[in-house]
């Protein structure tokens, strides 16, 4: 298991705060007083527990870690294209064995829950002696089944966490069907996060409230014992690869002139070109291997084609990178400035070349004095109260 930092420890001058997020507190409906942290959250997820470590897994850790038991309940499949494709997934690199927190307890999808009222028995189950009162339930994908299974849970409080523009994403993500029409229920059952501030404008434009919850950083970022980043070694990007989503031409522009390394799920066409392009492909680590791997590094790529998701896409890992005391090289993001202040944008330069050596003669000048931590971001969305009557 991982091990947790202290909240108000330091690490390499690096101050663990929530400096980076609203300093008060999310009001419950009509101004009343935050709720009381629940008993039990029930997440249902968009991703897998052994897939690259994102929001969802770091919230579910921060939430274990404040006394909440976790039902981490993972991608439903919704249709026969994702049955088969998950039948026919073979072969390429195998998904990292991400570290069980005490206190989380990983629902995963197995053919019984096509039986109707199965994943509902099983997810009770595992609830254990929680009653709906005491549990919140946070949901990612708007499905019209996971709406559904949020309901029959009957808890104190359905939060939708809107981290994806499901009118953007690939088509092997496979978006929901009608997932607008349940996005539209969900926007009046459900307390609303974000962490796109675009998302959460054109929530309030329509007259409708919402918490902005961005990235933070992970415990094992935040307690590791940075060393310096020397100029001449490798610039790296951790995290998984698609074509279409990570900009490979820049990739491979940077890998011209200076070592790049990728540790992370590589698709098959990314893998060609990166390979072609000298690019060192390493598989991926569960997170807490990530931090050693990446202190070798001199700077880190966070290169995105994301096109219109731009104004929404904040990714993840932003402040984990930031943790590292190495320079933030990003492309294709629209970060809020809170963060952008903190990286170096390589989108209007003349030659990506320069820019990174630019960036590398000029490490440390930037980089943040105080890092935002998943403990604080819990709190937040805990203390969302159930909904007006």
């Amino acid at each position: 298991m991982a091990q947790h930092a202290d909240p108000g420890g330091r690490a390499s001058g690096v101050e663990r705060t929530d400096a980076e997020t609203p300093d008060r507190a999310p009001r419950a409906a009509h101004g009343a007083a935050p709720a009381p942290a629940p008993v039990a959250l029930v997440i249902l997820s968009s991703v897998k527990w052994n897939f690259a470590w994102q929001r969802h897994h770091s919230l579910a850790r921060a939430a274990a870690g404040a006394g909440t038991a976790v039902v981490f309940v993972e991608p439903l499949l919704r249709d026969v294209r994702q049955i088969l494709a998950r039948l026919r997934r073979r072969g390429g690199d195998a998904p990292p064995a991400q570290q069980l927190p005490a206190g989380v307890r990983v629902l995963h999808w197995s053919p019984v829950d096509l039986l109707p009222g199965a994943t509902l028995r099983r997810i009770r189950r595992r609830l254990g002696s929680a009653s709906a009162s005491e549990t919140m339930v946070l949901q990612y994908v708007p499905s019209r089944r996971c709406l559904a299974l949020a309901r029959r849970l009957s808890p104190r409080r359905i939060v939708y966490d809107r981290v994806l523009d499901w009118s953007q994403v690939p088509a092997n993500w496979y978006p929901p069907r009608h997932w607008r029409r349940v996005e539209r229920a969900l926007e009046h059952e459900a307390g609303l996060v974000t962490d796109s501030a675009a998302m959460q404008l054109a929530w309030a434009e329509r007259g409708l409230d919402s918490i902005l919850v961005l990235p933070a950083a992970d415990d094992e970022f935040t307690g590791y014992p940075w060393s310096e980043p020397q100029p001449d070694a490798p610039i790296g990007y951790f995290g998984t690869v698609q074509q279409g989503i990570v900009d490979l031409p820049a990739v491979a522009a940077v890998a011209r002139t200076r070592p790049v390394e990728v540790v992370g799920e590589v698709d098959e066409a990314s893998r060609a070109e990166l390979l072609a392009a000298g690019v060192r492909l390493a598989p991926p680590v569960p997170v807490a291997e990530l931090p050693p791997i990446i202190d070798r590094w001199s700077a880190i790529l966070l290169p995105y084609r994301v096109g219109d998701r731009q104004q929404t896409l904040v990714p993840a890992k932003i402040w984990n990178a930031l943790a590292s005391r190495r320079p933030v090289l990003t492309l294709g993001l629209s970060l809020p400035p809170g963060i952008a202040q903190h990286t170096v944008p390589l989108d209007d330069a003349a030659s990506l070349s320069d820019a990174v050596a630019a960036a590398l003669a000029h490490a440390g000048e930037a980089l943040p004095q105080q890092v935002p931590t998943w403990v604080d971001a819990w709190q937040r969305i805990a203390a969302l109260g159930p909904p007006a009557a």
